[in-house]
């Protein structure tokens, strides 16, 4: 067993700058489970268009599964404080594939409501993912190591919209990815397999007492959080529009979004470790108002001109859509007390699917009341006024720079 994995057993044990075997494991469940994603991510909206949906509906769909998810996240909280996370983590894999049979059958875009929905009740693991990540880190790595394991889904994304792209010329229709998509998630829970179990700590497990140690937060802690989950929420408005965005108004076919979402996804990849190494480096605050610079810059380049070139550079920096959360959970992560870890980064969660769940639906509304540009003209204005602030409150969002190893 890796020493640095189940914390408080064995001997002490220095920082290792390497990662370990579990922390690859947590690597290639992400890493399969977001190629099964990755193979239809890019034309998922546009399915929902060709099941009878609208960009409302798309909004409605992206909005209520948000709701579920942060629901969800409450009986996590308990979770991580009571059984083993590499259980929970299990488990929590085996509810997507559910979701990838209804999506194969459906035939309207209500049914797709359905399949989301149930999808994202398998977020009940994401406290212990995060939790896993950052317990089985050394304290001066800890953003490089979700770095590390968050550029493995946005790799597996650089390389899944082609294939789905080649499924797509292959069999003629986007429900035919499904199957695939199926195969990929079943997988992924296999590699947890072979990660060491975490336990939570003993003195934990006083169950009348358990509510209260989760939920127990200073007002900074929640100044935190409200913090976070904002910057999340401003940059999820534009994601399910980027693709219809590319198609409506930059002209480009199924299969061109699709490898255009690759570029978006190597974007995510490459910026993933670079956030990481420059939260370890130059403290948290800094990693946040780096992201929110590249995501301005990113919808001004994609509204400035349809040269492609521009279209391909602002793709790719649009990538810090899925990049961010690097930043944001090892940030919630780092500064979460140990004691109630499973409770922070639970509210934290649900309090950032609250805050996304109406911004899909907003970003729905601006994109077919008002103009196919206007997801991204807002979202980049909220995100210049998230930057002022992080500016002025960088005291929130530091953590501690870690020397150099």
């Amino acid at each position: 067993m890796d020493v640095d994995v189940q914390q408080g057993i064995g001997p002490p044990r220095l920082p290792s700058t390497t990662m370990s075997r579990s922390l690859w494991g947590v690597f290639f469940t992400d890493t399969f489970g977001a190629a099964a994603s990755g193979l239809f991510i890019f034309v998922y909206s546009i399915y929902i268009i060709q099941l009878g949906g609208d960009g409302v509906d798309v909004g409605i769909i992206f909005s209520v599964s948000l709701a579920v998810s942060a629901v969800s996240y409450l009986p996590g909280a308990y979770l991580v404080h009571l059984f083993d996370r590499k259980k929970i983590m299990i488990a929590s894999m085996l509810v997507p594939p559910v979701a990838l049979v209804i999506l194969y059958y459906a035939t309207s875009w209500t049914h797709v409501l359905i399949a989301e929905s149930i999808w994202f009740i398998g977020n009940f693991g994401s406290p212990a993912f995060i939790t896993y990540i950052t317990e089985a880190s050394p304290k001066n790595l800890v953003m490089r190591r979700f770095g590390i394991v968050y550029a493995g889904p946005a790799l597996a994304y650089v390389v899944a919209p082609g294939v789905g792209a080649l499924i797509i010329l292959q069999y003629g229709e986007i429900r035919n990815i499904f199957p695939f998509a199926l195969a990929l998630r079943l997988i992924a829970p296999l590699f947890l397999l072979t990660i060491d179990s975490q336990l939570p700590k003993p003195s934990l497990f006083s169950k009348s007492r358990l509510t209260k140690q989760l939920f127990s937060f200073n007002r900074q802690t929640l100044v935190r959080i409200l913090f976070l989950v904002l910057i999340g929420a401003v940059l999820s408005m534009c994601v399910p529009y980027l693709p219809l965005f590319l198609i409506d108004l930059r002209g480009f076919s199924e299969m061109q979004v699709q490898i255009l979402g690759s570029i978006g996804y190597l974007g995510a990849a490459i910026l993933s470790i670079g956030l990481g190494h420059l939260g370890d480096s130059r403290g948290g605050a800094i990693g946040v108002f780096a992201t929110l610079a590249v995501f301005i810059a990113g919808c001004m380049l994609l509204l400035g001109a349809d040269f492609i070139g521009t279209v391909l550079l602002a793709v790719f920096m649009l990538g810090i859509m899925t990049a961010v959360i690097t930043i944001l959970d090892s940030i919630a992560g780092l500064k979460s007390d140990q004691e109630n870890i499973g409770g922070q980064l639970s509210i934290y969660l649900l309090a950032e699917s609250i805050a996304m769940a109406p911004m899909p639906f907003l970003g729905g509304l601006l994109y077919d009341r008002v103009g196919k540009e206007w997801p991204f003209i807002v979202g980049a204005v909220l995100a210049s006024v998230l930057l002022v602030m992080v500016f002025l409150r960088r005291d929130l969002l530091d953590t501690t720079p870690s020397k150099a190893h």
